[in-house]
């Protein structure tokens, strides 16, 4: 065997090896974030750790407070996401999960609003920001009455039993986790039935005996641009040297 055979076997899938690298960091991956935090607010005790939020409309209206954490895909662009909540029973009052009974916000970065940051061991209603899910003030929209927006429950008609799931996802849940991403990486969602009745659901939170229940982030993202160009300039320069010897 010659040494110039010797290089090309060794060098040829050294090349391979990185472009199939390339070609599959080129290509989205996933990752499942559970909540960093979650309460609801009602009155003046603190609901941190409760095991369910108490979602409720009518002229009471108990909202759910809910973040993720996002700063392990700094860097990254997000090319998909879905938001899933299941219901867990509890609430004050545990009626029909029905697509018109339900909506999201996210929570903008607006002046007076309430902070990325805040804390579950503490918030209640005295706490909270100026953001205001009737009016549209200080938050970005997420219901499906947006264009881009899905919500889809299982089962698709609706339940009260636990377990019935609500999942959203869409391009504009998309663009209000980039934008979250390239701030503090924290992403608040406000979780609001908006029906005019009085009725409500209780939604798990992260504190749930039911880990299959807790609230889950799944979001799609492609590597950063840096990565990529790294890994295709070693490629070029393993090819040039093969070049070379040849």
């Amino acid at each position: 065997m010659s040494w110039k055979f010797a290089i090309r076997q060794c060098v040829l899938p050294a090349v391979t090896v990185i472009a199939l690298c390339v070609a599959d960091l080129a290509s989205a991956a996933t990752i499942m974030l559970g909540a960093h935090a979650d309460t609801y607010l009602r009155d003046a005790t603190v609901r941190g750790g409760f095991e369910f939020m108490d979602v409720r409309g009518g002229s009471v209206d108990f909202r759910g407070y809910l973040r993720f954490d996002l700063s392990s895909l700094s860097g990254q662009t997000i090319t998909g996401a879905s938001l899933k909540l299941t219901v867990s029973g509890g609430a004050s009052r545990n009626d029909t999960l029905v697509g018109g009974r339900y909506a999201t916000y996210g929570l903008n970065n607006d002046v007076g609003n309430t902070p990325q940051n805040w804390d579950e061991g503490t918030f209640v209603p005295a706490d909270k920001g100026t953001e205001d899910v009737v009016a549209l003030m200080g938050v970005t929209d997420l219901d499906d009455n947006v264009a881009g927006i899905s919500e889809v429950l299982v089962p698709a008609a609706g339940s009260a039993d636990p377990g019935t799931t609500v999942t959203v996802s869409g391009a504009p849940l998309v663009s209000f986790l980039q934008g979250r991403l390239g701030d503090s990486g924290l992403a608040t969602f406000i979780l609001s039935n908006d029906d005019a009745s009085d009725r409500g659901y209780g939604l798990a939170t992260k504190e749930n005996v039911n880990e299959a229940y807790r609230p889950m982030l799944t979001i799609d993202y492609v590597p950063e641009p840096s990565s990529l160009v790294l890994l295709v300039a070693a490629a070029g320069l393993i090819g040039a040297c093969h070049r070379r010897r040849n």
